[in-house]
């Protein structure tokens, strides 16, 4: 059998892949490429290549032969599996592996407090994003319920004269409400029951304070309940007040023509100065609660403190805003 010269292993010297045919037995013939480069050893799959073999070992180790840097165009480079030693031979023999660019990656640990700290920001800041929205959209609906209105309280002027003559029966809501504002808003349905407007109960508002407000959502003989096209409630109301508070006093009845909006319909908050604002019906048309009380008495009664009447007065005096000493939370 030929030997194949030492320097060969050790040494970029050009040569084919005949040439590794020539030296080594027990492998198959592969035809012979001019290869320009030199003979990359890479180790086989499950077969690791010893860098020295003792001498009188009984197996062979095996490598893969893979010609680079070819010159030739067009050919590709023949993969050679070759018995790297004869038995009884004894050689330093290093299996190089295949060049392949850096893989970079995230630890685990990196991931987990990239994580945390998004965590951290998360619960820093959605909460205000969160109320900054909710304002936002309740700005926009609250004014859109204000333009509504007051739209129809002009068409109902056009047809029925100026608010000041229109003929007002205080015990009869019915007819006020088929009359004067009936034909002039697009209306759903008109609730008999509290269950048909979808609440709760009867009474499922609360102040500011989270006290109940005891008005309740149906009160024939008193107001109109009813849904529009896009989900508001509204009640058109005759009289206020009556009854007793949560204190056991007479509470005075009031008559008065006024509208209670709740823009959300039967969802939560249900809360004065959040989702449920009120209307005065003037000579100057629908105008918010309370739109004649002073700056102070309107703070006052938009506070924590307070029962909620005025907020919509606040808003609408602050230019339609929600200010940073709005009782939101």
């Amino acid at each position: 059998m030929s030997k194949i010269p030492f320097f060969k292993f050790f040494t970029k010297t050009k040569f084919s892949v005949s040439d590794v045919n020539k030296y080594y037995v027990g492998v198959k013939p592969q035809p012979t490429l001019n290869c320009g480069g030199h003979i990359e050893k890479r180790l086989i799959k499950n077969s690791p290549c010893h860098p020295e073999l003792v001498s009188g070992s009984s197996h062979r180790q095996k490598c893969l032969a893979i010609c680079t840097k070819k010159t030739n165009v067009g050919l590709k480079a023949q993969p050679t599996l070759i018995s790297v030693l004869p038995r009884r031979r004894s050689i330093v023999m290093q299996c190089l592996r295949p060049h392949s660019p850096r893989r970079i990656a995230f630890t685990l640990a990196e991931v987990l407090i990239t994580l945390g700290i998004i965590g951290v920001v998360a619960a820093l800041t959605l909460p205000t994003l969160i109320a900054n929205y909710q304002k936002k959209e309740t700005i926009s609906k609250i004014q859109k319920v204000y333009t509504v209105l007051n739209q129809a309280f002009k068409l109902s002027e056009v047809d029925n004269g100026e608010f000041e003559y229109w003929d007002v029966d205080y015990s009869d809501p019915d007819t006020y409400f088929e009359k004067y504002w009936k034909p002039y808003l697009k209306i759903n349905k008109i609730c008999k029951t509290y269950k048909e407007c979808l609440y709760p109960s009867n009474s499922p508002w609360y102040y500011l304070d989270g006290s109940p407000f005891r008005m309740s959502v149906i009160a024939l003989g008193y107001r109109v309940s009813f849904y529009t096209s896009d989900g508001t409630y509204m009640a058109i109301s005759l009289v206020n007040g009556g009854g007793t508070d949560e204190d056991g006093n007479e509470v005075p009845i009031v008559y008065s023509q006024s509208i209670y909006v709740d823009i959300n319909g039967a969802q939560r908050p249900n809360q004065l100065g959040k989702d449920l604002f009120m209307f005065s019906i003037t000579k100057k048309g629908v105008m918010p609660l309370c739109y004649d009380y002073s700056r102070d008495e309107i703070n006052e009664d938009c506070s924590k403190n307070g029962s909620g009447r005025s907020c919509l007065a606040k808003i609408i005096s602050e230019g339609w805003q929600i200010g940073a000493d709005y009782p939101w939370k």
